[in-house]
């Protein structure tokens, strides 16, 4: 980015007088590592005798002979930089000079001398400097993390100050106020070097600011303003600017003018004048000359506005061809902190990540679904890994009933409640009262290897639960279906309680066979297998004051043998860390689902008990709306609800990027030459309906042929979006990567697809072999029909295409534009 910067500094004196000679340094010195595309310098009065020429540092100096009396004296600069962002850690250390102490080579010293010495001054140490001095440890210390070290405390230990006053401060005064200006503090830093043994040097120059839309950290609006900091010599690397004020190195905005041994030999203006009384103005301004974009900004509002415009004019061509299309996406996000350590670069688990995913989920909950549910559960088991990655689920309903009213009752991971296993206990016998079943089924559940003894402490409480169906009123049950063991113990593990309760000890029994009223469709026909939902939690305080009546209907059913699930649902409670832990059992029909979470909820209230909620989330219903946080290699991946209208997919992504950057979570990272990296995980899109029968993948197979044919034949969209890594072992490879006769099979697949109707078995029949890797792998495929319509038990139909060729981008807007791509491109198939 280019910038215009003028700078006027202005004298008027009372009466006419004589200028003796004066000494201008304010001009970019030539080891200025900011491009200078122009420069000028204007001097008042216009008789003046100007002449540059380099001082012994190699300064650019401008001398002033003024032959006749004036009443002004300016000076006024004009000059453009190229602002482009900067890796201040671009040099290499000479391997001799990278680790403390060191001391320089003879020759190199003779040459350093000016700056190896400390100020004679008397007054400009004392004992709180050599105090200071004496806390700097630099045995054994790499040299760029010790100088980087001592930056950032003075930054921290020393307070800004705008000071006006003539000259510097003594390093004693300054460590004694704790404050000082810019120039204090970096005369300081070059004393500190000194004292050590290297070689420093005080700088005066320009800091330009920019402000950067979207970044917290940046000032409000865009500054430039007289600077000065300190540059240390490091062999090798040369001069290495260090600006102890904001406690960084110097880059982009850094434009040194003069470099001096002293303080007062870089002062911008200097020489003699006639005494008399004088007004002095001074005065910088910065200006954009043109706007490149940056990635906390790639468009400008104008370009944004188009972009609407077009997104509005597809929503609605879809609605006009009735396509009923919903995008969602899979954003995935990085730590600003720790940014070294593995979890934000190879490992999935972390205890930071696992900390800013509770917080990131909490803050969803708040913006977008008061009444939500959060789940804190576990998600996926990979290979090689020896326990299921955890996975945090925001839940609420599209209809806006609560499914969790008090968001005071969720259990925080840092607070510390104090609780024990009694009170798990008490809270499951005041569950069984709420739900009116028995609580003489609740089971005390041990770890393995611990002493058979009385004095034995469980590790927590089982209660066998399900839905039975007594006099054709629905009702929970906790008969036992089992013989109750003597003592019921875990399988060995960390995980909660309810994965871990033994097979052998639950035996297989068959789900009762229970009726619901279910809800209309748009055509007031019955909806078959959609029970319908409450119209609000459902309460029943006096419950806990009464004992429950026995299950009148037998443990097991005759029709065991014809059951259609395998089940043990049972709900677990056990106090892990002083926190009350739900374990939510199977539940396979929502209706149910949210019945027991609303029991769930009223037994915390009554307590006053908040719980941490965990188990089996709620079974797949469109009428659901979810975000999901679970971790993977190096990144934290949020799963995002899917949406039908551009403008809500806009807020919503907005939304989430605001809270990322809130959580200290942003989509990017830098690599060591300063140049931006993705996150390293993807920004996967998916497509879909409202629910499975409306998806158009399934409605119109031949949009499966179009999108695969498009992007075979424009092998741009398959590479511009996806960042370094493609390829056959990429996670993403294109149909034509993973085998050389695919092409051919796929031809073949596309002329048995039938036209018009296809029943989705069909479909999925002629790609599942076909969209893989070179390992046959169909979740790994540029496109991933995982989600459309598996083979009964190989994953959830719910009618989704999932577009794996995206690689997350470092804002939102980009993000976006990349689905709406996707979404004109479905509108034209």
């Amino acid at each position: 980015m280019q910038v215009a910067v003028h700078h006027q500094t202005r004298y008027l004196y009372e009466r006419p007088i004589s200028l003796g000679p004066q000494v201008i340094q304010l001009r970019p010195a030539p080891h200025c590592r900011v491009p200078i595309l122009s420069y000028s310098l204007e001097v008042t009065p216009a008789d003046r005798l100007l002449s540059w020429q380099f001082d012994p540092l190699a300064n650019h100096v401008a001398r002033a002979i003024f032959p006749s009396k004036t009443t002004e004296f300016a000076v006024e600069v004009s000059l453009v930089a190229d602002i482009t962002p900067m890796n201040p850690f671009d040099f290499v250390v000479d391997p001799a000079y990278a680790t403390l102490p060191f001391a320089y080579a003879d020759d190199v010293a003779r040459d350093l001398k000016p700056f190896l010495d400390p100020c004679p001054l008397p007054d400009e140490t004392g004992p709180r400097f050599k105090s200071f001095l004496q806390s700097l440890d630099q045995q054994g210390q790499t040299t760029v993390n010790f100088l980087v070290g001592l930056n950032a405390r003075l930054r921290d230990e020393i307070g800004y100050t705008t000071r006006l006053e003539h000259g510097v401060q003594s390093s004693e005064e300054t460590l004694t106020l704790r404050t000082g200006s810019c120039r204090d503090t970096s005369w300081l830093l070059v004393q500190l070097c000194r004292h050590l043994g290297l070689a420093a040097r005080f700088v005066s120059g320009y800091l330009v600011q920019l402000t950067n839309e979207g970044d917290p950290t940046s000032p409000a609006v865009d500054s430039a303003d007289l600077h000065a900091w300190a540059e240390v010599y490091l062999p090798g690397a040369g001069w290495i600017g260090m600006d102890p004020t904001s406690g960084l190195l110097t880059a982009e905005g850094h434009i040194p003018l003069a470099c001096s041994s002293t303080a007062s030999g870089a002062a911008p203006i200097w020489g003699t004048v006639e005494p008399a009384k004088v007004d002095f103005e001074h005065t910088i301004s910065v200006r954009r000359l043109n706007q490149r974009p940056f990635f906390s900004k790639p468009y400008s509002d104008e370009e944004w506005k188009q972009v609407r415009t077009v997104a509005h004019l597809v929503d609605r061509d879809l609605e006009a061809q009735d396509v009923r299309l919903t995008i969602g996406g899979e954003p995935t996000f990085v730590g600003m902190d720790e940014v070294e350590s593995a979890q934000w670069s190879v490992e999935a688990l972390g205890d930071l990540k696992q900390k800013l995913g509770l917080g990131l989920i909490r803050s969803l909950r708040t913006r977008t679904a008061p009444g939500a549910l959060l789940h804190l559960g576990q998600g996926k088991w990979y290979p090689n890994e020896p326990l299921p990655r955890w996975a945090f689920h925001c839940l609420s309903r599209l209809d806006g009933v609560p499914v969790w009213e008090d968001g005071e009752l969720f259990a925080l991971q840092e607070k510390e409640y104090g609780f024990d296993q009694r009170d798990a206990l008490r809270y499951l016998q005041a569950l069984t009262r709420r739900l009116g079943a028995s609580p003489e089924n609740i089971l005390p559940a041990f770890e393995p290897f611990e002493d058979e003894d009385e004095t034995a402490v469980p590790a927590g409480f089982v209660l066998p639960l399900r839905r039975r169906q007594p006099d054709g009123h629905l009702a929970w049950s906790s008969q036992l279906w089992f013989d109750r063991p003597e003592r019921f113990v875990l399988s060995p593990g960390d995980s909660p309680i309810g994965f871990r309760i033994p097979v052998t000890a639950m035996p297989f029994v068959a789900p009762e066979t229970l009726l619901y009223d279910c809800e209309l469709d748009r055509d007031g026909n019955l909806v078959m297998g959609r029970a319908k939902l409450a119209a609000s939690p459902a309460r029943f305080p006096e419950r806990f004051g009464q004992t429950p009546s026995p299950d009148p209907l037998p443990a097991v059913p005759k029709d065991a043998a014809s059951a259609t699930e395998l089940i043990r649902p049972s709900l677990c409670a056990q106090v892990r860390e002083g926190r009350t832990h739900v374990f939510l059992p199977y539940v396979p029909v929502l209706a149910d689902f949210l019945d027991l979470v609303a029991a769930v909820e009223e037994t915390a209230q009554h307590l006053s008990m908040p719980v941490w909620v965990e188990g089996y989330p709620a079974p797949h219903d469109t009428r659901m709306r979810a975000f999901s946080l679970t971790p993977d290699p190096g990144v934290l991946e949020v799963n995002l609800p899917p949406t039908s209208a551009w403008d809500d997919l806009e807020s919503l992504n907005a939304m989430l990027a605001d809270e990322a950057q809130k959580h200290r979570l942003i989509a990017g990272k830098f690599a060591y030459d300063g140049g931006h990296l993705a996150t390293g995980g993807g920004s996967h899109i998916t497509v879909g309906g409202p629910s499975v029968a409306e998806s158009p993948i399934l409605r119109r197979p031949d949009l499966l042929r179009s999108m695969v044919t498009f992007w075979q034949n424009h092998p741009s969209l398959s590479y511009l979006f996806s960042g370094m890594y493609v390829g056959p072992t990429s996670q993403y490879p294109r149909v034509d990567e993973a085998r050389v006769d695919a092409l051919y099979e796929l031809d073949v697949a596309f002329a048995h697809l039938p036209e018009g109707e296809c029943p989705p078995f069909i479909l999925d029949g002629l790609f599942r072999n076909l969209l893989v890797d070179v390992t046959g792998n169909s979740h790994r495929a540029e496109f991933c029909i995982d989600k459309l319509y598996p083979p009964q038990g190989q994953g959830l139909r719910i009618g989704i295409l999932e577009l794996r060729a995206f690689e997350m981008p470092p804002h939102y807007r980009m993000d976006l534009l990349q689905k709406l791509l996707v979404r004109a491109l479905v509108c034209v198939f």
